[in-house]
């Protein structure tokens, strides 16, 4: 009665790790999302680093100088150019 009892559990154990490999395969890939006017992509900004403070903004929020150094606020120029 032990063996028969053995075998039955090991192929209990087999048959449950045969139907979880064939189940993860089954799963379909991902779709991408739909495309159209209320679900555009959003695409990362360009990160900037301040010349005063050193951390990263988004592009657009950027203050420039005359020579060209990029600062994060207009008082963070003021007070690097009076340093």
């Amino acid at each position: 009665m032990s063996r028969f009892l053995f075998w039955l559990a090991l192929l209990l154990l087999v048959w449950l790790a045969l139907k979880k490999k064939f189940k993860q395969r089954a799963r379909p890939p991902s779709a991408p999302p739909p495309a159209g006017p209320g679900h555009l992509p959003v695409e990362a900004e360009k990160l900037l680093r301040c010349t005063h403070c050193q951390v990263a903004f988004p592009a657009s929020e950027a203050v420039y100088d005359v020579q060209g150094r990029v600062f994060c606020s207009a008082e963070h120029q003021q007070q690097h150019t009076a340093s």
